[in-house]
C-alpha cells in the first residue's frame, strides 16, 4: 500500500476525532462514505466497498465511543440500570444483523444509510423532540428498544446514539444522562457490530491482504490512532462555540455525506 492511501486514512481519522470531540458523535456517519470512496479509488473489493467500509467503521467507533463512555461514567452520567436492559436486546440484534448484512445488496445499504443520515440531520437542524411519555420504563420495552436500536445501527453504522437519545429523552430521562447512556450503548454496538462483521465470510476478500472478516485493518489502525490524537482538540473548540452553531455544523455535514453516498449508489458506484 502506498503512503498516499495511509495518509488519506490518517486525515480521515483526524477529521473523525475532531468531529467526535466537537459534536459528540462516534464518527460512523463520516467514516462510511469516505472509506467507501477510498476503497473504490484503490480498487479494493469491487462491488463490496460499502460492506468493507461499514465493517471497518465499527472498530473505529469502538475506540471513540470507549473514550466517550469512560468520561461520561466518571461524571456519573450513565444510567446503567436502564442501559443493562437495553443491552439484552441490543447485543444479539446488532450481531445477527451485522453478520447477515454482508449478503445484502450494497446499493440498498447505501440508500438506507443516506436516508437515515438525512433524517438525523433534519432532526438536529430543527431541534425536534418527541412528546414525553411516562418516565417509568418496563424491562420488556427496554429490551425491544435495544434490539431496534442495535439492528438499525448494524445496517448504517450510525444512528444508535441518535435513536437512543430520542428514546431516553422521550421517557423523561434528562438529556445529559441520555447522552451518557447513549455513549455506553454506542460502545456495545461497536463491540457487537465489530464481532459480527469480523466473523463473516472472507471469500470476497481472499486477494486482499490485511482483512479480518470484512474489517480492513490498515484503515482501522490509521483512523483510530489519529482520531484519538485530534479528539481533545475538538473538545477544546466545542467549548468555544454556541450549541446551536455546533448542531448546524453537524446537520450540514450529515446532509453533504448523505447526498454524496446516495448519488454514487444510484449512479452504480459506491
Amino acid at each position: 500500500m502506498s503512503g498516499e492511501w495511509l495518509l488519506s486514512y490518517a486525515l480521515l481519522g483526524a477529521s473523525v476525532g475532531y468531529l467526535a470531540g466537537l459534536l459528540g458523535v462516534a464518527g460512523g456517519g463520516l467514516i462510511v462514505p469516505v472509506l467507501s470512496s477510498l476503497f473504490n479509488a484503490q480498487g479494493i473489493a469491487p462491488g463490496a466497498e460499502v460492506h468493507l467500509a461499514l465493517a471497518t467503521a465499527f472498530p473505529c467507533m469502538l475506540v471513540t465511543s470507549a473514550v466517550s463512555t469512560f468520561n461520561h461514567h466518571r461524571q456519573g452520567a450513565v444510567r446503567w440500570r436502564v442501559v443493562k436492559w437495553l443491552l439484552i436486546g441490543l447485543f444479539p440484534a446488532t450481531y445477527l444483523v451485522a453478520h447477515s448484512v454482508v449478503n445484502w445488496n450494497p446499493v440498498y445499504i447505501s440508500i438506507f444509510f443516506a436516508l437515515f443520515m438525512l433524517l438525523a440531520a433534519l432532526q438536529t437542524f430543527v431541534g425536534w423532540q418527541p412528546t414525553s411519555a411516562q418516565p417509568e420504563i418496563g424491562k420488556k420495552t427496554l429490551v425491544v428498544a435495544g434490539a431496534a436500536i442495535g439492528g438499525v445501527s448494524a445496517v448504517a453504522a450510525v444512528g444508535g446514539g441518535f435513536l437512543a437519545i430520542l428514546f431516553l429523552t422521550y421517557r423523561k430521562i434528562p438529556l445529559k444522562m441520555a447522552i451518557g447512556s447513549s455513549a455506553a450503548m454506542g460502545l456495545c454496538i461497536a463491540i457487537s457490530g465489530t464481532w459480527g462483521y469480523a466473523t463473516a465470510s472472507e471469500q470476497r476478500f481472499t486477494d486482499v491482504s490485511g482483512v479480518l472478516g470484512y474489517v480492513y485493518l490498515p484503515a482501522f489502525v490509521m483512523v483510530s490512532v489519529f482520531s484519538i490524537l485530534l479528539t481533545t482538540v475538538g473538545v477544546r473548540h466545542a467549548h468555544k462555540l454556541p450549541n446551536k452553531i455546533l448542531k448546524k455544523i453537524f446537520s450540514v455535514v450529515c446532509v453533504c455525506l448523505s447526498i454524496k453516498m446516495l448519488a454514487t449508489a444510484l449512479s452504480g458506484g459506491v
